[in-house]
């Protein structure tokens, strides 16, 4: 596959993981907190599917594009540390005022509204936009990645052991500091995704053309149908195992941490709820292989553009969900009708999630620009540190 289509299929990919958070969130309109208290099963069950593997196919994803991570050296990898923690503290504070006024409104004191926004800023948890932890967790994950990848064979059982040591730590304490709870999981399969892009790599430099081109365009529709069955069959697996797993570490037959309410569990990797490792593990996989699969499936068509420009845009796109998530979702909760039926709750969190990529261009150019800053501070401060240092790697 020529580097081009393959980097396209990976943004694709990426999209596609994308359009599960939003989807995902959306449906969080028709069950969780309603001011009416009334509660869609079909939505609830539909979430609960996708969280039980759509964060892991978003780490998968970004091992899958950091396959030259070890490669780089460690002062890019901590300027990009550095980059992502700003932006995720600045867009924090920057929807401050919003949370700021919903807590004052419900009563809270300017002691507690001072804590909540300034709480996040050292802990790295907490945020008003929710969804800026993943950025706070990658951090940590490529970090321990690239370590992995430069420390002898023998000794790497040391990193996924301290990163599995601090998970059992957060089971039993529940203190959480900069989404540690999260190392253990992510790095597992940011890894994988790196494993499986070097491994493409190294199978397309020995691979030989297999059709002739007048042979192309009927060998790309039945490689297509071959990854959308690939793809089908995965989601069936996920549907058939993400409800076996019900929450507890060791014991099957009961529900650990069921969500708020409900006496169901739903894989909340924020929240370091995994539930039965193997199950979540296995649950996983299955869902990962779906958005490779469909992705894959993809190429060629029409649609192939659509989710690589989403995978493109993914940063931006986090925060604008952060903010429907954080500020818009629970009013629409309290507007929309509600119906019990799937086809409400389907169409209603289509339209939110299109709406976000309809108003994505428009918060784009200042997102990205202020991306742009934060990364272009982090470098000119690790470069100084860098030089500051007596002995130091090329930057």
């Amino acid at each position: 596959m020529d580097k081009g289509v393959r980097n396209q299929m990976i943004d694709a990919a990426r999209g596609l993981a994308m359009l599960l958070v939003l989807y995902g969130h959306a449906l969080e309109m028709f069950f969780p907190g309603r001011a009416d208290g009334r509660f869609s099963p079909f939505a609830f069950e539909a979430w609960r599917m996708i969280f039980a593997f759509h964060m892991p196919a978003f780490y998968f994803v970004s091992g899958l594009v950091s396959a030259n991570l070890g490669a780089k050296p460690f002062g890019k990898i901590l300027a990009s540390a550095i980059a992502l923690l700003l932006f995720a503290d600045i867009t924090h504070l920057l929807a401050a005022p919003l949370q700021a006024a919903a807590l004052y409104h419900q009563g809270h004191s300017l002691a507690f509204i001072a804590g909540q926004v300034l709480s996040p800023l050292l802990s790295g948890e907490g945020f008003n936009l929710v969804v800026t932890w993943f950025l706070v967790s990658l951090v940590f994950v490529q970090i321990f990645a690239w370590s992995y990848l430069h420390i002898p064979r023998a000794a790497r059982w040391t990193i996924l052991a301290f990163t599995a040591g601090l998970y059992v730590v957060f089971q039993i304490s529940g203190y959480q500091l900069f989404q540690f709870s999260t190392w253990g999981a992510g790095l597992v399969f940011f890894l994988m995704g790196c494993a499986a892009e070097r491994r493409q790599a190294r199978m397309e430099e020995n691979a030989r053309p297999r059709t002739a081109p007048g042979e192309a365009g009927p060998f790309r529709q039945r490689r297509s149908l071959f990854y959308f069955l690939i793809g089908c069959i995965a989601v069936a697996e996920v549907a058939i195992l993400y409800p076996l797993n019900r929450g507890c570490s060791i014991a099957l037959d009961a529900v650990c941490h069921p969500y708020k309410g409900t006496n169901q569990f739903a894989v909340l990797l924020v929240d370091g709820h995994l539930g039965f490792l193997p199950l979540f593990f296995l649950t996983a996989a299955p869902g990962i292989a779906a958005v490779i699969a469909f992705a894959e499936a993809m190429q060629g068509t029409s649609l192939t553009d659509a989710m690589a420009w989403i995978g493109r845009n993914t940063l931006p796109l986090l925060i604008l969900n952060g903010l429907v998530l954080a500020f818009v979702e629970h009013r629409l909760a309290g507007v929309l009708p509600f119906s019990d039926g799937a086809m409400a709750a389907m169409t209603w969190a289509a339209a939110l999630t299109l709406a976000q990529l309809a108003v994505l261009p428009l918060v784009k150019p200042a997102l990205d620009w202020l991306y742009a800053q934060c990364r272009m501070f982090s470098q000119q401060l690790v470069s100084r540190l860098w030089r500051s240092a007596p002995e130091r790697p090329a930057i």
